[in-house]
């Protein structure tokens, strides 16, 4: 059986993926992108697979380009018969979240250290269910805005001519982004607008009720207090402020009902992706706390048990039984591969993970090479020069400077912190309706997005120019 899973891991190494890398563990970012493939249970069709690496709380999702091709193509035909599919999709997503709503509700009023093992147990496997539930049929998104993307840019190119390059750019960040502020600004602005400022203990506290969820991640939560936000609220008034724009405001150009319709898909996986993101970032708290309880009682550190699959925790029938994984687990934080398909996951850590990875710790093909420019997608228009600084996890995070240039496989809500010092952004992956391409607006930031290999080209300290009103990067030292 460990020569199949290691054949078939050396088969899907091989293959062209869509990779996506960001601070991440398995029990979250695994968990939540197996909906893929149970999708066809609600729809009749989802993603066929999925490919993971992890090592030391970094992860790599890589998705199958032809996923995305042939959910498009499905969702692209119910559309033309029914106008309103998406919000139905939407509506069938929101019934099945509500299930949880009343657990979710009795998890945080419960002393969980008064619970019986089994108990605890039962807890956990409903919330990392929860969590595969959080993503559910809206994993449709992701295809959506892949595919998406290159229809739009054909069909507006086709509807401004003779519009400049830069001029072009402009009308096409502005179009990409939502109509509604994303949630790591809204709570921003909401914790802004606290009359009294840091001195109202009472709003603060409120606040915190709301957003203790804010700072989570795919790599697990992160425990905020009040004093947290009022720190936050000090530093927010140095801050640039965010300028709003809506999408909207270019319909005047009379574009077509088609493109019309296009832009107005874009903006309803947009908002719909933000909306989902934050759900998810609140079930990794609840998920924390449960993991805090059993770390505890088995007296292990709980980020171990961040390294446990789905398919693990709907088997696990006792504590003891969990103990005794401890040491795979161990084994997994310092690299394993993970396969998804259908409802099936298989891992492979250890000698066989090192002996596939050989001495390359990501799925990126090593295209790096001499060239002195790289090209991809304007998000927001503007040219900087500055020194490049790559953010693969939470430390290079806090060694991010003022002025520096951030460039990451993609961004995350949490690398906010170092988004607002930044001069611009560039990544490699991402799409119209990704993060990098919402903020980048919300904050004008000079940003570019899919640029394949900047990770690889560019290195810590470059002096570069970024030339987002062309989409040219230029390395000048």
């Amino acid at each position: 059986m460990i020569n199949n899973d290691y054949k078939l891991f050396k088969q899907y190494l091989k293959r062209d993926w869509y990779i996506q890398g960001f601070s991440a563990v398995p029990l979250f970012l695994s968990t939540a992108a197996m909906s893929g493939t149970f999708m066809k249970r609600y729809l009749g069709f989802g993603y066929r697979h999925f490919l993971f690496n992890y090592h030391n709380g970094y992860g790599e999702m890589a998705y199958d380009p032809e996923d995305f091709k042939n959910i498009w193509l499905v969702i692209k035909k119910k559309i033309a018969v029914n106008p309103s599919y998406l919000k139905d999709i939407k509506r069938l997503y929101h019934q099945n979240l509500n299930q949880f709503k009343p657990f979710f509700k009795k998890i945080k009023q419960t002393d969980l250290t008064k619970l019986s093992e089994q108990e605890i147990i039962k807890i956990f496997q409903e919330l990392i269910f929860a969590q595969l539930e959080n993503v559910g049929v809206s994993h449709i998104i992701d295809a959506i805005g892949f595919e998406l993307e290159k229809e739009f840019k054909k069909s507006l190119e086709a509807e401004l001519p003779r519009t400049s390059i830069v001029r072009f750019n402009e009308i096409f960040s502005n179009l990409i982004t939502p109509s509604k502020i994303s949630f790591v600004n809204q709570e921003e602005e909401d914790l802004s607008k606290i009359k009294g400022g840091i001195k109202n203990k009472k709003a603060l506290e409120k606040h915190l009720a709301k957003y203790f969820w804010i700072q989570n991640s795919y790599a697990g939560p992160k425990l905020l207090t009040v004093d947290d936000f009022s720190k936050k609220l000090i530093s927010l008034k140095k801050e640039r402020k965010r300028i709003k724009n809506n999408s909207q405001d270019y319909l005047p150009y009379h574009f077509s009902q088609k493109l019309r319709r296009i832009i107005n898909i874009i903006d309803y996986c947009a908002v719909w992706q933000d909306e989902r993101k934050a759900l998810i970032f609140q079930n990794v708290s609840y998920a924390g706390w449960i993991l805090q309880e059993i770390s505890r009682r088995l007296n292990q550190d709980v980020e171990i048990f961040y390294y446990l699959s789905l398919t693990e925790v709907k088997k696990l029938k006792s504590l003891s039984e969990l103990a005794k994984k401890t040491l795979i687990l161990k084994e997994r934080q310092k690299g394993c591969l993970m396969i998804i398909r259908g409802e099936d996951n298989k891992v492979i850590c250890g000698a066989k993970y090192r002996q596939l990875m050989k001495k390359d710790k990501s799925l990126v093909k090593n295209n790096s090479s001499n060239n002195q420019e790289l090209h991809g997608t304007v998000a927001n228009i503007g040219t900087v020069q500055g020194r490049v600084k790559i953010i693969r996890n939470m430390v290079s995070l806090n060694k991010f400077q003022s002025g520096n240039i951030l460039v990451a496989s993609m961004t995350r809500p949490e690398y906010m912190s170092a988004i607002k010092k930044a001069a611009a952004i560039i990544t490699d992956e991402g799409g119209i309706t990704c993060h990098a391409a919402i903020i980048a607006r919300e904050l004008n930031i000079p940003t570019i997005i899919g640029t394949k290999n900047a990770t690889q080209i560019l290195r810590d300290g470059d002096l570069i120019e970024v030339n987002a009103n062309h989409g040219v990067i230029r390395i000048i030292k």
